[in-house]
């Protein structure tokens, strides 16, 4: 016990070789890395497989959240997910950067954050409304496999419209493009300001500093994601 069972790092720098960087979506990771840990353990694949409920992440105004990455190492951060969480509880996702953001970067994660948060809600109130349009209907015929249920059944709920013979969806949810577009756009602007910081760094290094005596530190900026594992 006491040490991290799973951790992942991810680099705005390694993007290309990643696929992946530190302002992906924290929602996205907090479910993927919960159904990582609920088949590992339903499974069978690992005794303990970390944590027990799932990912947390910080509240915005704490550093180590999305809109305010905690300044820290690699290593700096593994200790603080070790002293943060506790065995059978919950992970965390926590952002950091080895450089503090500047202004330009910290409005862009705020515009992203923003506009993940409107997609967020449209999708919510679209389910709402699929679910009442659902619940008008006494009884509906899946259009894939033709078995015939009651809508009124407790097996659906919001998350959750699809039917219990074939798992096809019941409803098509169509979430304008106009969200992801914004999404992108933010993305893609933020990792090309914090490349440019990266290489404005490195030109100032090279024309201020010697090699010999002083090697380049290169910016580390991701997140990391962690729990408490067992003996």
């Amino acid at each position: 016990m006491g040490a991290t069972s799973d951790i992942d790092t991810y680099s705005d720098r390694q993007k290309e070789q990643k696929g992946k960087s530190s302002v992906d979506d924290p929602m996205a990771i907090k479910r993927q890395k919960t159904r990582e840990y609920q088949r590992a353990s339903r499974n069978g694949e690992d005794a303990y497989c970390g944590v027990v409920n799932g990912v947390d992440e910080l509240p915005d105004e704490k550093p180590g959240s999305f809109l305010k990455p905690m300044i820290a190492t690699y290593e700096e951060v593994d200790k603080y997910i070790d002293n943060n969480t506790n065995k059978w509880d919950s992970g965390l996702i926590v952002y950091f950067s080895t450089h503090a953001l500047t202004p330009a970067q910290k409005n862009l994660r705020k515009k992203l954050a923003d506009s993940r948060e409107k997609k967020f809600d449209y999708t919510l109130k679209a389910k709402v409304a699929q679910r009442q349009k659902f619940k008008s209907k006494k009884r509906h015929t899946c259009k894939v496999c033709t078995a015939s249920f009651p809508s009124s059944s407790s097996h659906f709920s919001i998350n959750n419209m699809r039917c219990p013979c074939c798992k096809s969806p019941l409803m098509k949810l169509v979430i304008p493009m106009k969200f992801d577009k914004k999404i992108n756009q933010y993305k893609t602007s933020y990792i090309t300001k914090t490349t440019e910081r990266h290489l404005k760094r490195k030109r100032d290094w090279d024309a201020n500093t010697n090699p010999k005596k002083k090697p380049f530190q290169a910016t580390e900026s991701g997140y990391l994601v962690g729990g408490i594992a067992a003996c």
